[in-house]
């Protein structure tokens, strides 16, 4: 199945692929893909079970968000702790990190699947970039239903929405791994103030009106307000947000947030983009 059919035909197809699957499991992050995907094949009356990882890698609210997403639409849901920094390939952070974070994490949620055919929320925008991650997910048979029906960003958000789906526009959230430029080593501590300063941040821009909590993905100023505090250099942190006009009180609210966070002196840098920014860089190729 193309994009080119039209979105009623590619949603049948998807349909029709959940429906051959019968029971299953979907890798759930409480995203808006695998949201949709877990929410299409309760609707379709099958038996989905979803699972989710933690790990230092995984905001805690973003696990509480799944945990309450799921509970309050009836779905069956398996928490798996999971510490990618024991992985040296994944501690190294480099240009591969992806594929072997989605590696490790997927043979985990696959053992857990058990007989059920595992499935994710890849999608066929996600094809797009650089996305090392997808390579493992091919080798370890992983099924993606959205991309194999065609079904882009924008397609997912517009089907979601027509068939009564919360959150249509709900922003997408990677991991805290990509908040370091390669050859970086994430650390506990950094990732947990990365943590701790980013919800410091998204309140501060959401007061001021400055980040909504949903994008559309027809808006060319989707991204308006979504930001990422990154290392671009060993210790050195900046602040990205995208497409704003921050005023004085809002960059003196950021950066006194930030600095009771354990950032002082952060530079504030609005930006274009905010996805795929160290695979953007000169040094990434």
């Amino acid at each position: 199945m193309t994009s080119s059919q039209s979105l009623p035909d590619r949603e049948h197809s998807l349909h029709d692929h959940l429906r051959s699957l019968g029971a299953l499991s979907v890798a759930f992050s409480g995203g808006v893909d695998s949201r949709f995907l877990s929410f299409t094949a309760l609707r379709l009356g099958l038996d989905v079970r979803v699972l989710h990882v933690k790990g230092p890698h995984i905001p805690a609210e973003e696990s509480a968000w799944a945990e309450s997403w799921a509970e309050l639409n009836g779905l069956s849901l398996t928490l798996l702790s999971i510490d990618p920094l024991q992985v040296p390939e994944i501690a190294a952070n480099g240009r591969e990190r992806c594929y072997h974070c989605k590696n490790a994490v997927f043979r985990a949620l696959r053992a857990e699947a058990g007989d059920l055919p595992l499935c994710d929320g890849t999608n066929a925008s996600d094809g797009e970039g650089y996305r090392p991650g997808l390579r493992a997910l091919r080798e370890l048979g992983i099924i993606s239903p959205l991309a194999a029906a065609g079904l882009r960003k924008v397609d997912i958000r517009a089907l979601a929405r027509k068939n009564g789906m919360d959150m249509p526009d709900q922003s997408a959230h990677p991991c805290l791994f990509t908040r370091y430029n390669y050859g970086i080593r994430p650390t506990y501590a950094s990732l947990a103030a990365l943590n701790t300063a980013e919800e410091a941040v998204g309140l501060v821009l959401r007061r001021h009106a400055v980040l909504t909590r949903g994008a559309d993905a027809e808006d060319p100023q989707a991204e308006r307000g979504r930001f990422r505090l990154r290392f671009e250099q060993e210790g050195q942190a900046v602040l990205h947000v995208a497409y704003a006009d921050l005023t004085d009180a809002v960059l003196a609210a950021l950066r006194g947030v930030l600095a009771e966070t354990g950032f002082s002196d952060v530079p504030v840098v609005t930006v274009e983009q905010i996805s795929g920014h160290f695979d953007n860089l000169p040094s990434a190729g």
